[in-house]
């Protein structure tokens, strides 16, 4: 006796519904580059809010000087005793890392857009020469890591007095660890981009996102170098060249010191709350956006207004943080102290960072 025949399953409509329940043609995917955006997105929202828990306004000038602080508010600056020697960088390594920055953040973008081309025979030439002038970038970031770095460790064989004095140049370290961390990213990145110029039949979709990530990652580490960069300017850099800078800064022990402690300073109650916001609505909306890849349009797109939505606020967060900052410089500073506001320019740049980051995932998954 024969065998019956197999039958065969009867072929599943064009319009199946899926496990979700949503038919094929009423899903919405997002694109192979949403998760590196919400990823950046998350990063940096979270740096926002270890910046804006650090640097909540607990002391109020206005109470010790009232003379000279107008508002009842927290200002954006710390207070630090007299400086003895205030430090900087040599004029010769502000220009390097400053040139550095420029180039590394324009390759960023570059790169960005590069990636995005859809045929890759059309982006084989543009990736040829984006190669050549990443070495360039790549360079650049090397030479400036090495002028710091002797800088450095010449000040590091210099008396400082321990009885009178203190020396500091942990600022300074905190823009090597940044040349480092460029440096590494520019590395990797040069390293894929080299990688794509060999003759791939199918070149990895893992490597494309990560040109996406370390391009991202590299001209946010730019920038925030480029404004660590001029916040450590020393006033010397304008007036004498700035050849003699030494990256340190001396301040003289408290109890051979006149006039009250180092008071810090904090962001007024307007900033924060507005931070905040972007904070706690960016993680909500990006894990919702994460959640419904692949639902209905409508949840889909829904999900892309808030996160739009959120990074409006974000940038109405930034302009408030600038518009402090700007009015704290205007103040004056009391007998006896430095007025340091370098301290406080992370969190609006990081602030910045996050709504780009979530406006450009809005805008191409809409787009």
């Amino acid at each position: 006796m024969q065998a019956p025949a197999k039958q065969k399953s009867p072929a599943a409509p064009s319009g199946h519904a899926t496990s979700l329940g949503v038919p094929d043609h009423q899903q919405w995917h997002y694109s192979a580059f949403a998760r590196p955006w919400l990823l950046l997105s998350a990063v940096t929202v979270l740096a926002t809010l270890i910046f804006t828990m650090a640097q909540i306004g607990t002391a109020r000038e206005s109470a010790l000087w009232p003379d000279l602080v107008p508002t009842d508010d927290a200002v954006p600056r710390n207070l630090e005793p007299s400086v003895v020697a205030w430090g900087g960088w040599p004029a010769s390594n502000d220009q390097v890392r400053i040139l550095s920055t420029l180039v590394g953040i324009f390759m960023a973008v570059v790169t960005v857009c590069v990636q995005r081309q859809p045929n890759a025979r059309k982006a084989q030439r543009p990736m040829t020469v984006l190669c050549l002038a990443m070495v360039l970038s790549t360079a650049l970031i090397i030479a400036a890591l090495v002028l710091d770095v002797l800088s450095l460790l010449e000040v590091r064989g210099m008396a400082c007095d321990p009885l009178f004095t203190t020396c500091k140049d942990e600022p300074y370290v905190f823009v090597v660890a940044l040349d480092a961390t460029g440096l590494g990213l520019a590395l990797l990145l040069l390293a894929i981009l080299l990688l794509k110029l060999l003759p791939w039949k199918n070149f990895p979709q893992a490597l494309s996102a990560a040109v996406l990530i370390l391009s991202l990652a590299l001209a946010l580490v730019q920038v925030t170098l480029l404004f660590v960069s001029f916040g450590q300017m020393s006033p010397s850099d304008t007036d004498h060249g700035g050849a003699h800078n030494i990256p340190h800064d001396v301040y003289i022990h408290q109890h051979y010191r006149r006039g009250p402690n180092f008071v810090a300073g904090g962001w007024p109650s307007v900033n924060t709350n507005l931070r905040l916001a972007t904070v706690i609505c960016g993680l909500t909306f990006i894990i919702f956006a994460d959640m419904v890849n692949g639902s209905r349009r409508g949840v889909v797109c829904l999900s892309l207004g808030c996160c739009a939505i959120t990074s409006v606020l974000g940038f109405v967060s930034f302009g408030f943080d600038i518009a402090s900052l700007v009015a704290a410089t205007h103040l004056p500073c009391p007998p006896g102290y430095h007025c340091a506001y370098q301290w406080f320019w992370p969190a609006p740049l990081l602030t910045f960072n996050a709504a780009l980051f979530l406006g450009c995932f809005s805008l191409s998954e809409c787009l």
